[in-house]
């Protein structure tokens, strides 16, 4: 674990990369805090977790995040694992303590030298990816196959999906195969998805491993992998999607969007990529950036620009055929000019555009009577977005 502990980097936030929650919810609902206050009050370190974790959650008791951190830091300094990963998520999020990523990992790392799988898990995946530390897959395959040994599901799939594409651990696609397959038994809806035909779907699988830029996880999405939509497929996919599968929602999103599917409308398709976005995909975030160009460019751009810098290459050609190396507010000027110029050959999704940045002061200053004067005209025009805008204006 020095190997970890030399590598770790202090200057990124990494609050995206562990879905693990502090305490599962069933765990929870069997505690009785009433019960384990004396034992905590009196010192009983496994007691003192348990009364810290109800008062984050406000679990029979009065929601306080600084007293949960008070118990569980109480507990983690005798040395729990599990206390010290609870305190390195509370440091990542500023939860109950001042927000500090060197302590964050500090604690991260002293749980995963005890070996606790949620710890071990959470490195593996930022070595993989580079998050917040230099991308090592020697030291990424190492943690994960210590956190699969104990029975981790997220870990089985990650640490499979790196041995059938050989990257940090030899190239074994039997053994990566194997792995996802017990994942899946273990109850992980993504390796449940790619082993929804009773054996590892390698076309899916490239949809889930980005060969360009080698790293576990999904990082884009071609949808041209899955020439038919039968019934089946969209059935199993649909089910994996609300078991939780993060790949799946952004899939079943990015169908919606595209229109390949008739049912979802674009709300539901922006509910579905949020919440892959929220997990951790970057690929969702790109998706939700164009999805957001018209109500928020600012957002949208930062959006696009991040997933762009996870190496997403939709995300980069986008912006190289948007923004072309300038400045956003000079790719904002430039956008205006040009949409004053397709106006004038009434062009009424330009008159739109055109409305939308005078509203918002968009690379042109802020005025809503030419807001309203654009708009009007790509109403007139036949656009179909214009008089909700309108509204919105008005």
């Amino acid at each position: 674990m020095d190997q970890v502990r030399g590598a770790m980097s202090e200057k990124v936030s990494i609050r995206r990369i562990d879905p693990v929650r502090l305490a599962e919810a069933e765990e929870l609902m069997t505690i009785d805090p009433e019960a384990v206050a004396f034992e905590a009050e009196s010192g009983n370190p496994e007691s003192q977790l348990h009364l810290g974790l109800c008062h984050l959650a406000g679990h029979r008791v009065e929601q306080s995040d600084a007293e949960g951190a008070r118990w569980i830091s109480r507990c983690a300094s005798k040395g729990y694992a599990e206390a010290q990963y609870a305190m390195s998520r509370l440091f990542l999020d500023g939860r109950g303590v001042t927000e500090s990523v060197p302590k964050a990992m500090d604690m991260m790392i002293r749980s995963a030298e005890q070996g606790c799988h949620h710890a071990l898990y959470t490195i593996g995946v930022m070595k993989a990816y580079g998050i917040a530390t230099e991308r090592d897959p020697e030291c990424a395959a190492m943690c994960l196959s210590a956190a699969a040994e104990q029975g981790h599901p997220e870990s089985m799939l990650k640490l499979g999906l790196m041995r059938c594409e050989g990257y940090g651990t030899p190239r074994d696609e039997a053994a990566g195969a194997e792995l996802v397959k017990k994942a899946a038994s273990a109850g992980d809806p993504d390796a449940a998805f790619l082993m929804r035909n009773g054996a590892l779907d390698w076309d899916s699988l490239d949809w889930f491993v980005d060969l360009g830029s080698p790293c576990i996880g999904p990082t884009y999405v071609d949808s041209r992998l899955f020439a038919e939509y039968d019934g089946a497929f969209l059935e199993s996919v649909s089910a994996s999607a609300e078991g939780g599968s993060m790949q799946a929602r952004a899939y079943l999103g990015e169908l919606m969007l595209e229109g390949t599917i008739a049912e979802g409308s674009e709300d539901a398709a922006a509910r579905l990529l949020e919440a892959a976005f929220a997990d951790g995909d970057p690929y969702s975030g790109y998706l939700l950036g164009v999805l957001m160009m018209d109500s928020d460019v600012q957002e949208a751009y930062a959006m696009i620009a991040q997933a762009a810098e996870r190496g997403i290459p939709a995300a980069e050609g986008y912006l190289g055929d948007h923004v072309k190396g300038e400045s956003f507010t000079e790719y904002l000027r430039r956008a205006a000019s040009g949409y004053m110029a397709r106006s004038r050959d009434g062009d009424a999704e330009a008159m739109y555009r055109l409305g939308i940045m005078y509203m918002n002061g968009w690379g042109v200053p802020c005025s809503e009577q030419k807001a309203l004067d654009w708009l009007e005209k790509a109403v007139s025009a036949g656009h179909p977005d214009a008089n909700d805008a309108i509204s919105d204006l008005l």
